[in-house]
């Protein structure tokens, strides 16, 4: 709520400024093409350059009406401080909303809606869905949002001007002993920190920076996201073309076969061998049965107790096992050695 009013206010004074710096990089001059905003082509169209004056007069309207200024002398009423001193604070504020009413024009909403949105975002934004966000930008203009915003500017003018006050009493004061001096110095150091309306409006510009680089970070990595999906979903279809592709072969042959054919064994196995060449060639391969039971690769489906082989020597093949690569698709299923009970309580 406070961000967006005090943004506003910032990027008037921003704009006039000679030389001032633009948040897409570029160097203006206080010309109305000078920021960025205004060269997004988006804010050309009628219907959104009719949108943004409508907002222009709301706000303005919204300073000015005399609810705003009712509030504004409520809230300064409340204040413990002389008569005099809330007569001058509310000249001071009522000052400060007429010249902030009078900073507002276009480049100045352009630009405020360019940082709450993002900078890439108004580059692909819809006229439509722009304009939506124009209605959300002003509601911070509005009724309570904007009696807050005006809460805090009061705050920090009333600090102003007790931080003025002081130094001036001190200035006139006689010199006091060093024990009282200290005593004060604590006291100062111990009393709640106020910032000057510059300083506090320099913080505020460094965070809305640092806002919009995050903003633009955030789209990069979503775009950086879904290229990765298209990549691997991409390399995905490719590489099943290929192995369908070689499969068509295997249909192929199938396909050959009729109903008078006489298909024997030795025909069938020329099919399986076209299929696994195939196979091997994407690197789908058998898992080797002719070595020592490996529980990694083999599954142990049954022993057998043998005494003229080395423990673990698989038997037996009962399923043919399979790997992609170095990966196990399927494990082979084997009949395994053991040791009889007397040699083993021997070993023991």
């Amino acid at each position: 709520m406070t961000k967006n009013h005090n943004n506003h206010h910032n990027a008037n004074h921003g704009h006039h400024e000679a030389g001032h710096s633009c948040e897409c990089g570029g160097h203006g001059t206080g010309s109305s093409n000078s920021c960025c905003s205004a060269n997004n082509k988006i804010f050309e169209s009628e219907k959104v350059k009719a949108k943004i004056n409508e907002v222009i007069a709301q706000i303005k309207s919204a300073h000015e009406n005399e609810e705003i200024t009712k509030h504004v002398e409520t809230r300064i009423n409340s204040m413990p401080m002389p008569e005099e001193k809330k007569g001058m604070l509310k000249t001071n504020a009522l000052a400060l909303m007429k010249s902030m009413t009078m900073a507002i024009n276009e480049e100045v909403v352009k630009k405020q809606i360019t940082a709450t949105i993002g900078e890439e975002k108004t580059k692909t934004i819809t006229e439509d869905n722009l304009i939506a966000e124009i209605d959300k930008f002003v509601e911070n203009f509005k009724g309570a949002k904007l009696q807050e915003t005006i809460d805090k500017y009061l705050v920090m003018l009333a600090s102003g001007m007790m931080q003025k006050e002081n130094a001036e009493t001190h200035h006139d004061q006689p010199a006091v002993n060093e024990a009282e001096a200290a005593k004060a110095k604590q006291a100062d150091a111990n009393a709640p920190k106020t910032v000057s309306i510059e300083e506090y409006n320099k913080q505020k510009d460094m965070a809305m920076e640092y806002l919009g680089s995050l903003q633009r970070m955030k789209a990069d990595f979503e775009n950086y996201k879904r290229r990765v999906i298209k990549e691997k979903e991409d390399y995905k279809a490719l590489a099943f073309e290929g192995i369908f592709s070689d499969l068509l072969s295997v249909l192929d042959s199938f396909n050959a076969i009729t109903p008078e054919a006489k298909i024997d064994f030795e025909g069938m196995q020329k099919i399986n061998k076209l299929l696994f060449n195939i196979m091997n060639k994407h690197s789908f391969n058998e898992i080797p049965t002719d070595a020592t039971f490996d529980p990694n690769m083999h599954q142990a489906l049954t022993t057998e107790v043998r005494d003229d082989v080395e423990e673990n020597t698989i038997l037996e093949t009962i399923r043919k096992g399979y790997k992609l690569g170095e990966k196990v698709i399927r494990p082979a299923l084997v009949k395994v050695s053991v040791r009889g009970q007397s040699e083993t309580a021997e070993n023991a």
